[in-house]
């Protein structure tokens, strides 16, 4: 599964942060959030699309984080099961409800 592969690659290569599937019910002070939005095919190759949101409580390591997973990310086209990478759209915002910072990176995965 796709959604594994990413999770255990940036578990890897940010191993002092938790990468998570869903919001934690604790809010810790930083996490990476990752959720796929979309899925298809392309000519029998699988394509998928992830958003990944980086949470921090603090705004410099927020972006600091921020290119570490986009780092990570241009750099997954390193495995044997992803075929392409490509980023699209990226904002960054504050969650005044709970003040975190974060960005937020769409990015289209082509995989096998």
């Amino acid at each position: 599964m796709i959604d594994v592969i990413i999770r255990n690659y940036l578990t890897t290569k940010l191993s002092n942060i938790a990468i998570v599937y869903e919001q934690p019910a604790d809010r810790p002070n930083e996490y990476v959030l990752i959720q796929k939005i979309d899925g298809g095919e392309i000519d029998k190759i699988k394509a998928s699309t992830f958003s990944i949101k980086v949470r921090f409580m603090d705004q410099y390591n927020a972006a600091v984080k921020n290119e570490s997973v986009k780092d990570a990310m241009f750099d997954i086209i390193t495995l044997d099961a992803i075929s392409g990478v490509r980023q699209g759209g990226e904002y960054g915002r504050i969650d005044t409800s709970n003040k975190m910072y974060e960005y937020e990176t769409i990015w289209n995965i082509y995989h096998y």
